[in-house]
């Protein structure tokens, strides 16, 4: 298999439905890619929804809540890398409608080992931290400073080797940032899916100013630019659901 889709979760079924409806609307030949969804504790009936609406085209991967494995995107993400059978792994969020065919674009195009990505513009502008304009408002040219946010592809080999996404970063959005960089760390070239475009609908956390504490997301921005390592979670078996 050359491509699994990874794409984390919590109670978000309607939105996630929706955009698995445009994701799966492809014409690539359906043995060259699987879908993975980590659903990620979620209480709100997402797993048995998925079941219903598309069978076996997305497989589910389910984790319960635990201290010792506190639920977070990062770890999300790499329960799915654990669960690929894809030499390559693309990553999308569950509130990103994609306007084309991205899962063709990107088995046509990915060659050489390259963290490979696509983008588009924010449904809607949001104040994320309290601090930060992080959303735009349907301008391509302020989306296109904001490489692989709605979907970006790397070998499976290159991520097994950094230790995937860093399990200590529990809030939203700065597991990103800090993979992104670890990956420029190794000198990997960033190249763009041409042909596509996807809008993300940003939606709520349904937490105060959408992260879960303020001071924690700004530590962790911190810490995922300073971060000298190229490899994390060195020594543990990361990403293994409990």
């Amino acid at each position: 298999m050359r491509l699994s889709v990874v794409i984390p979760t919590w109670n978000r079924k309607a939105l996630l439905e929706l955009s698995l409806r445009g994701l799966l609307r492809t014409e690539a030949d359906r043995a060259d890619f699987e879908v993975i969804v980590v659903d990620d504790a979620s209480t709100d009936g997402t797993a048995e929804q998925l079941g219903a609406a598309f069978g076996d085209a997305v497989r589910v991967v389910r984790r319960t809540r635990g201290e010792r494995r506190p639920c977070n995107p990062g770890f999300a993400r790499n329960v799915g890398i654990r669960a690929a059978a894809g030499e390559w792994i693309a990553f999308m969020d569950d509130d990103v409608l994609h306007l084309h065919d991205v899962i063709l674009g990107t088995l046509v195009q990915v060659a050489d080992p390259a963290v490979w990505g696509c983008t588009g513009p924010w449904l809607e502008e949001r104040d994320m931290d309290n601090a930060t304009r992080v959303g735009f408002r349907g301008d391509p040219s302020e989306a296109a400073r904001m490489p692989r946010h709605f979907w970006w592809v790397c070998r499976r080999n290159t991520l097994e080797h950094i230790g995937g996404f860093d399990e200590r970063f529990t809030d939203y959005g700065a597991e990103d940032e800090d993979i992104w960089n670890r990956l420029r760390r190794l000198h990997v070239g960033d190249r763009r899916i041409t042909g596509q475009m996807a809008v993300g609908l940003y939606a709520s956390r349904r937490v105060e100013g959408g992260v879960w504490s303020k001071e924690q997301n700004a530590l962790q921005h911190r810490m995922a630019k300073e971060g000298p390592g190229v490899v994390r979670n060195d020594g543990v078996e990361w990403g293994k659901a409990d």
